[in-house]
């Protein structure tokens, strides 16, 4: 009987879109299941890591995608998810697979339907529709000029608006192809699939599931597999109180500037990860910092710890997360 063969297609616009399906097909694989990993070259030292062929796939550069994030624009436009469908379909007929799994990659929405291969994607819990939370105010131009408390109503007001806005493009691209929009929910432009894996603790992100196709299955541990920097084994043999900062790959470069100058002062280990980004021009005495580190190779590897100091410290809590590079949003009920 021959392996069912299974086709991961990981949108590279930031780092922790390849790490998840690639944490993932490492335990598929073991299972027996054939892989192919599709993903656009940036990453592919890292995608390539597991026992399966890779395929190459193009994705929106990173910093556009953080500039239209960070100007509060849409990700893609429609010739962008025009261009994304035909080589999502180029590779659902080249390799057939019994099944297709997405992270991030918004088109598959379209793409394996019109195949008909059953599509799941990898998504976080508060991109469910079934997750009731009010949306927070993101850092957009409107919250970095105007007074916190009128940007927040006035974001609330044109929320509807702005959501509409960046649903259009996939919404006129399924359209085309004889599928319903999604009217102004970015939601279900994230998350519609014929099953999600939520990503995510239900501890964390508690939601009624009963009604919608979808499981949690928890965070993906997932390491660079690289070898470690010449300070590395210096800096975990210590006594010392240690904290790993990170902001993922999308996080901006000087605010982690700003978070090691703020820890610069405090009797502790700092061990910073840049997620690929070029390293900070000043790093603090107390510092270690490199593009990636390997996690799992830390002596506190850990799921989550929370630390802290007994001493003369400001009143504070560091989460520690060493094995997964993974940012977190904070929602308000």
């Amino acid at each position: 009987m021959s392996r069912r063969r299974i086709l991961f297609i990981a949108e590279a616009v930031t780092l922790a879109h390849v790490a998840r399906p690639v944490s993932l097909a490492r335990n598929l694989a073991v299972e027996g299941y054939e892989i192919v990993m599709a993903c656009d070259p940036r990453y592919a030292a890292f995608a390539s890591a597991g026992p399966w062929e890779m395929a190459g796939v193009r994705s929106i550069p990173s910093a556009q995608f953080s500039s239209a994030l960070a100007s509060g624009t849409p990700v893609y436009q429609f010739d962008t998810l025009q261009d994304y469908l035909e080589a999502d379909l180029r590779l659902i007929d080249r390799y057939q697979p019994d099944l297709v799994v997405g992270d991030f990659r918004l088109t598959l929405s379209v793409s394996a339907r019109l195949i008909g291969v059953p599509y799941i994607a990898i998504s976080n819990a508060y991109w469910m529709p079934a997750f009731e939370a009010v949306f927070p105010l993101p850092v957009l131009p409107l919250s970095r000029y105007l007074p916190l408390p009128l940007a927040r109503p006035l974001f609330s007001a044109f929320s509807a608006l702005a959501f509409s806005w960046h649903c259009r493009p996939l919404n006129r691209l399924r359209q085309r192809h004889g599928m319903p929009g999604f009217g102004c929910d970015i939601r279900r432009t994230y998350t519609d699939a014929d099953h999600v894996l939520i990503a995510d603790a239900p501890s964390l992100f508690p939601m009624d599931i009963s009604a919608a196709a979808a499981s949690y299955i928890g965070p993906l541990p997932w390491s660079p597999p690289i070898e470690p920097p010449l300070w590395w084994r210096d800096s975990i043999d210590t006594d010392e109180p240690e904290v790993y900062v990170t902001l993922g790959s999308s996080g901006p470069p000087e605010v982690l500037s700003m978070v090691l100058q703020a820890l610069s002062a405090l009797p502790l280990r700092v061990i910073a990860s840049t997620a690929g980004a070029p390293l900070p021009a000043n790093v603090p005495a107390n510092a270690r910092v490199a593009q990636y580190l390997p996690g799992r190779t830390w002596r506190s590897a850990m799921a989550a710890a929370w630390l802290f100091s007994r001493r003369s410290l400001p009143v504070s809590l560091c989460l520690v997360w060493p094995v997964t590079w993974t940012s977190f949003s904070i929602w308000h009920r």
